[in-house]
């Protein structure tokens, strides 16, 4: 397992890998798993840039095995060809498997294939492993083996090789939800629904914009995303965008590429956005969606610290969710995940 947070390379690590193989053995055979769709052909194309060696894709109608080079394939799309002559000749004459993304692939899916998968040289890439967890480690080592490798937010940031953080706590200070309402409800009454809230994260997302930021908003719900994308177009005259996991794959890359060229100012995204997504332009952030899981939080928190052009910073709003039991734990549960990754400076704000 390679442990490398955000912005330290893990596909570049991986190109290096292959190009090392390629030039001491011979032509490899590679399999490398993604998650996402998306990530398919974003991955691919690292690929192309960085090595002299057949890049293959399998998934969005593509489904021709090589027989040799790379190949880069959702895992449920190498499941879907899993019984496939090709495929299966393709696995055991395999020479490295990479598994990106190791904390999220690794379900039945992904084992079935390093299952039969011959390849002696296994390394899962990912940001987020918890070596505390007993359960998930051997599952993790039993697939690739250990943790062999490990780069912290801490360094990279100290380096400059990430944007350093500074986050604004706002107090949510509303009508206070039940005790005996439980989470779901809480969820929806508490964020995606509260106007209060809302209202709060339409003000700040003012706030950045007046100070030039090209601002990223993170919802956990579709609903929220066009509640919260239809206040900001009463609240200003400058294009809203939001992507979730329904929009086409074309229409979400024409809407980045925009945002990147400035032409969209604020970008509102559903968990589409948690993991794999490179855009270095994001300079305000508002985590809207709240959450409370380590690997969510550093996982966000990742796709906002890409290097910035000239300041080096990224400006975070986040809640503090006083009025619900269930979302107020969340919030301080965020707060202790930052403070333990060592680069945030947290400052908490009244309303």
């Amino acid at each position: 397992i390679l442990h490398l947070a955000t912005n330290a390379g893990k596909t570049e690590c991986a190109a290096a890998i292959v190009k090392e193989y390629n030039e001491q053995v011979k032509m490899p055979k590679v399999l490398f798993l993604v998650h996402r769709v998306q990530l398919v052909q974003q991955t691919a194309k690292r690929f192309q840039q960085h090595l002299d060696i057949p890049v293959t894709i399998i998934g969005a109608g593509k489904k021709a095995i090589p027989k040799s080079g790379i190949l880069v394939a959702t895992v449920q799309t190498a499941t879907n060809v899993f019984s496939e002559t090709a495929f299966e000749k393709f696995l055991e004459e395999c020479n490295i498997l990479f598994i990106d993304e190791f904390h999220i692939n690794r379900a039945w899916m992904c084992s079935r294939i390093v299952k039969h998968c011959l390849a002696p040289m296994r390394i899962g890439l990912s940001g987020t492993i918890k070596e505390d967890n007993r359960q998930k480690m051997m599952h993790y080592v039993g697939m690739t083996g250990p943790i062999i490798a490990e780069t912290r937010n801490e360094e990279l940031v100290n380096l400059g090789r990430s944007a350093r953080p500074l986050a604004r706590f706002l107090e949510v200070n509303t009508v206070n939800i039940p005790k005996k309402v439980g989470f779901a409800a809480s969820y929806s009454l508490g964020v995606v629904n509260n106007d209060y809230r809302n209202r709060l994260v339409v003000k700040e997302a003012m706030r950045h914009l007046n100070k030039e930021r090209r601002l990223l908003i993170t919802v956990a719900r579709i609903k929220h995303g066009i509640l919260l994308k239809r206040m900001l177009e009463r609240e200003m005259d400058l294009p809203v965008e939001f992507l979730s996991g329904s929009t086409p794959i074309p229409v979400r890359n024409t809407v980045i590429d925009k945002f990147k060229a400035g032409k969209v100012s604020v970008l509102i995204a559903s968990p589409i956005f948690d993991t794999g997504v490179d855009i270095p332009e994001i300079d305000g952030w508002i985590n809207a969606a709240g959450g409370r899981g380590w690997e969510l939080v550093l996982q966000r928190l990742g796709r906002v610290l890409r290097k910035k052009k000239g300041d080096n910073r990224v400006f975070i709003s986040d809640f503090i969710d006083t009025h619900s039991k269930y979302l107020l734990r969340h919030s301080l549960a965020r707060i202790e995940h930052y403070q333990n990754e060592k680069i945030v400076k947290i400052k908490i704000v009244g309303v």
